[in-house]
């Protein structure tokens, strides 16, 4: 697996709209239909829908 990324700031709103803590999350993958993220700490993995979401705006 590539090496995670801190979240950019559409992708932090994306996350709060899940309910995540976007803080605790790095991005793995970064895809228009899903969005892999791993937890900085306990190193989970978790993949999320996007395609339901839409586009978020600040």
């Amino acid at each position: 697996m590539k090496n995670a990324k801190c979240p950019t700031r559409s992708q932090k709103i994306k996350l709060k709209a899940l309910g995540i803590n976007p803080e605790a999350w790095l991005i793995s993958i970064d895809c228009p239909d899903r969005l892999v993220i791993v937890h900085r700490v306990t190193e989970k993995v978790r993949t999320l829908n996007m395609r339901g979401l839409g586009k978020c705006e600040a």
